[in-house]
């Protein structure tokens, strides 16, 4: 999330508001109360207020400010790539996990429900992502319930490692609340004990696979999730083929480069491969399921290093503060339709990566 330091006057407790009015460079939030605060870069008279400088907000963006001086942006209302952070734990520990997990349960319901309540006009997709969102079940219906009644037209995104879904008593709950939920799976590998070995667990290839079949029995639809890495890389071509045998009824695979960061930051020496050594292999991989009819798309690759004949697969899904075009990349003609770099792989890209004139 993207944060931003300042000075709060008159704020004693957590305010999360909605921007509301824009003049210059001074902001009104309104929170569901309808008690206002400003954001503005000198001081003037107003109940509650908070000072900073360079800021740049659009009418319906939503933030929390803390006593303080941190101002964190919950919701951008110009971006497609919104989710509600559900919980800071997970029952994998996942060697390239980008995220901080903690072992005391925080409870971010109310400030969720907030959110939601605050958003003016219903996005077309909302993510819900932790740690892993269904450890809160109470709450992850809750924020089901609350975006659906809310939001009907809005398309709900769960970001899960799909294990409590290996109990069918949970995706029968979620599908009578909502039947269009687009249920996010990773699945590193076709061998168990790679995909253990990656998350930590050794139940978890199974536990997952029976929760993508109980979703598949429910008619469900799963984006299935691998994160391609040195443990996993040169079975690129054979996990295709094991999707298309066991899991033919998945609505798209996602093929992701890694995020240098947190736990994948510690454990790089174990997981950074460049991504142009493995082009054969993910050639071959996408060609099987091209002939197969199956659905895919690769995310956070640069188009210079992944093969010509797959490049319309790719897509920008990089949110634009994390966001990095090294020097080389600005004198390409594919920049536009490029995802570009994670601000943190400055130190751990491809060196391959040149501008393409083709």
């Amino acid at each position: 999330m993207k944060s931003l330091r300042g000075i709060c006057y008159n704020i004693k407790e957590p305010y999360i508001g909605k921007i509301d009015a824009v003049h210059e460079n001074s902001y009104i939030l309104r929170n569901t109360e309808g008690k206002e605060c400003l954001i503005c870069d000198k001081v003037v008279s107003f109940g509650k207020l908070f000072l900073c400088r360079n800021t740049n907000f659009n009418i319906g963006d939503i933030v929390k400010i803390l006593p303080s001086g941190t101002l964190i942006v919950l919701y951008e209302a110009t971006s497609s790539d919104n989710a509600l952070f559900v919980s800071e734990q997970c029952n994998n520990k996942c060697i390239m996990c980008p995220q901080i997990m903690k072992k005391k349960p925080s409870d971010f319901l109310q400030e969720n429900l907030e959110i939601i309540d605050l958003i003016d006009k219903s996005p077309n997709f909302l993510g819900i992502t932790g740690g892993e969102p269904t450890s809160e079940w109470d709450s992850l219906i809750t924020i089901v319930k609350r975006i659906t009644e809310k939001h009907p037209t809005t398309n709900i995104q769960l970001l899960t490692n799909g294990r409590t879904f290996n109990n069918e008593i949970y995706v029968r709950e979620l599908k009578n609340i909502n039947d269009k939920i687009l249920y996010c799976i990773p699945l590193y590998s076709d061998i168990a004990k790679i995909h253990n070995m990656i998350v930590g667990n050794n139940k978890a290839f199974e536990e997952t696979v029976e929760g993508l079949y109980n979703l598949a029995r429910y008619k469900l639809p799963i984006e299935l999730r691998t994160v391609v890495t040195k443990l996993n890389y040169n079975r690129l071509e054979e996990y295709a083929h094991w999707i298309c045998r066991n899991l033919p009824f998945i609505s798209h695979l996602s093929i992701m480069g890694m995020e240098p960061i947190y736990q994948a930051r510690i454990n790089i020496e174990k997981l950074w491969i460049d991504p142009y050594e493995y082009q054969n292999e993910m050639y071959n991989a996408c060609l099987h399921l091209i002939r197969n009819n199956l659905l895919f798309f690769i995310y956070n690759h640069q188009l210079c290093v992944v093969p010509k004949e797959l490049r319309r697969y790719c897509c920008k899904t990089i949110s634009e503060f994390k966001m990095l075009y090294l020097d080389e990349c600005l004198k390409c003609n594919q920049k536009d339709l490029c995802g570009g770099l994670f601000q943190t792989a400055k130190n751990f890209h491809s060196v391959a990566i040149k501008s393409i004139e083709d």
